[in-house]
């Protein structure tokens, strides 16, 4: 076989760069290494329908694709900019595994293959699906559980005085809600999350509008399996019904104590509280790394279906990245809870 020398040299300047991007510490290199993709394959063929096409052109690699989608998560891009990324760092076609000359998905691909997913309900099914495999690596929920909900607002679009137009009414978001906090207002939506104390990774969520409340999402939250009965939540948390959810699930309610008007709270409640507050506040870390680093504070989708996707893939990428963290990171012993 001849091998032109052009292309040759290419390969070799190719895999020279590569090295050089291995010795500075590559961070995608070692999502590459500890996430099991391949485990992704066989789930996300059934949902999409895959497993059963037989004829036509092959479509992009599903593996592939949901690689795509997080990085687009990770570095907080459009789908324009992801696949103009794609096509232009060499660290992302190496942990999406093109070559040169292989085809890159376009922004139009990428958009597909997301909808895709929403539409058969894939996303969250990929996030249990990962969580199981949290669990069969040894990092089982076992230090208690961390009830908690973050505002995600969306932008809000206004008809004009004139009237609405067509493009202004497929602009809008008829999903997100309202809603107050320290007399602040907000529009969007609410993750609502059952974070391990131990291991900070999210077991379970929700996502709903803004306008509904912490506790209303709390049973199923409070269901959540943990090997520790405590589970613990801020004051908006504490309720007679919750209560009682916790003792039918087994559970130690640590939920916050509430001081009403004209009724403070006695001294030892308080003391009580600023104790728990040592491991509640741990699932605030969780929202602020998602906010931070994936810039989870505000989302530009429009409907519910698509906020879930968007959120839900948050979730999947925070784990992802938090899971390489534990399995890189030396020990870090998990708290004492109160």
């Amino acid at each position: 076989m001849i091998v032109h020398p052009v292309k040759q040299l290419d390969f070799l300047g190719v895999e020279k760069r590569r090295r050089e991007l291995s010795a500075e510490g590559d961070p995608l290199e070692v999502l590459e290494r500890v996430i099991p993709w391949e485990s992704f394959r066989r789930g996300l063929d059934a949902a999409l329908g895959r497993d059963k096409v037989t004829t036509g052109r092959p479509p992009f690699d599903v593996v592939k694709m949901l690689k795509i989608l997080v990085l687009q998560h990770l570095y907080n891009l459009s789908d324009f900019q992801t696949s103009y990324q794609l096509r232009d760092r060499l660290s992302w076609q190496r942990f999406i595994g093109i070559e040169l000359g292989e085809t890159v998905p376009d922004e139009k691909t990428v958009w597909a293959f997301r909808e895709r997913l929403i539409e058969v309900d894939a996303i969250e099914e990929t996030f249990y699906w990962f969580n199981r495999h949290l669990r069969e690596e040894g990092f089982e929920a076992k230090s208690g559980t961390l009830i908690d909900a973050t505002i995600i607002e969306t932008p809000i679009r206004r008809a004009t005085d004139t009237g609405t137009t067509a493009q202004e009414q497929a602009q809008r978001d008829d999903d997100a809600a309202w809603t107050k906090k320290n007399d602040v207002s907000y529009f969007g939506y609410k993750n609502h999350a059952a974070v391990d104390a131990g291991y900070k990774l999210i077991r379970s969520y929700d996502v709903t509008d803004a306008s509904v409340h912490d506790s209303q999402c709390s049973e199923f939250l409070i269901d959540t399996p943990n090997l520790s009965p405590d589970t613990y939540a801020d004051s908006a948390y504490r309720s007679q019904e919750n209560e009682v959810v916790c003792a039918l699930a087994g559970k130690v309610s640590k939920i916050h104590y509430r001081a009403y008007r004209g009724k403070p709270l006695h001294p030892e409640l308080e003391r009580r509280n600023n104790e728990r507050s040592k491991t509640r506040v741990r699932v605030e870390h969780v929202f602020g790394a998602q906010k931070n680093n994936q810039n989870m504070r505000l989302i530009r989708t429009i409907g519910l279906a698509r906020a879930r996707a968007k959120i839900g893939l948050s979730n999947l990428v925070y784990n992802m990245r938090r899971f390489a963290y534990l399995v890189t990171a030396p020990p870090n012993p998990a708290p004492a809870t109160a």
